[in-house]
């Protein structure tokens, strides 16, 4: 008798966390927007590489707002939106570090860092 107990002592919270993992799973994956992309685990982190060929749109809090098209360290076109504090410098190549649509980093680099691939689609 005390074994039947145990074991539904032990179903119960294996259930709800069953429950609760697969509807934060199936939420993260059929929302897509920045907080779903920014929380879900399951989202791999993909870097980005594009080039400042555009000026950003001022927005009203004072920081510029661009929509690039990017490529990721294969060579797969990517459009990526991100905001930065200050006005970007023409032509410079930026390494964004992204979660589908959301976008945690970004750091100006070399055109030499950036892996072969994404060289060839801006030479």
């Amino acid at each position: 008798m005390k074994r039947k107990g145990k074991r539904k002592f032990l179903l119960i919270p294996l259930l709800i966390i069953a429950i609760l993992a697969t509807a934060i799973f199936t939420f993260t994956v059929l929302v897509q927007n920045e907080i779903a992309d920014k929380l879900n685990p399951f989202l791999p982190k993909t870097d980005v590489y594009v080039q400042i060929n555009e000026t950003g749109k001022k927005r009203k809090i004072g920081d510029y707002e661009y929509t690039l098209t990017g490529y990721d360290e294969s060579g797969k076109q990517r459009e990526v939106t991100f905001t930065a504090q200050k006005k970007l410098q023409e032509d410079a190549y930026l390494r964004i570090v992204t979660k589908r649509i959301y976008v945690e980093t970004w750091e100006e680099v070399q055109y030499e860092e950036m892996p072969l691939a994404v060289q060839g689609k801006f030479k």
